[in-house]
């Protein structure tokens, strides 16, 4: 059984046949490599946040679907999975490292994205409406 900190992890070890070859097992996350992003003092992000934050944004149209941003968003990751530093693939990708701390946070917390207004629609110009044509008053005659 191994701790950390809330979590619990427990694994089954069944030894093999003759002496193991080893002393110590070591247990490293999926995402080992792949650098996190600061998003502020206190929290990280990880590349899915990322990923997840662009889907998020494109969801609740602050960002469309087939723009340039979303192309270099997708650019700036897979260049990071291939080694690139963060600021070198943002660099090349064409994005800022503040737009891609603020995809992880919204990865992270999808709850406090806005949903981006409707499109401002101009007032159409209707003109008024003509009133009937004025008449004169039938003339009275003087007796």
């Amino acid at each position: 059984i191994l701790t950390d900190n809330d979590k619990l992890y427990q694994f089954k070890l069944k030894a093999a046949e003759g002496m193991p070859k080893y002393t110590a097992l070591n247990i490293v996350s999926d995402n080992q490599g792949t650098p996190l992003i600061d998003i502020n003092t206190y929290r990280r992000g990880s590349l899915e946040d990322v990923e997840r934050g662009l889907q998020i944004a494109q969801s609740r149209k602050l960002l469309g679907v087939n723009t340039s941003i979303a192309a270099r968003v997708m650019n700036f990751t897979a260049l990071v999975r291939n080694g690139e530093s963060l600021t070198t693939a943002a660099s090349k990708a064409g994005i800022s490292m503040a737009v891609v701390s603020k995809l992880a946070d919204m990865g992270q917390n999808p709850a406090s994205v806005p949903t981006a207004p409707p499109p401002l629609t101009r007032p159409s110009k209707t003109l008024p409406t003509a009133s009937p044509p004025l008449t004169r008053p039938s003339s009275i005659s003087e007796k």
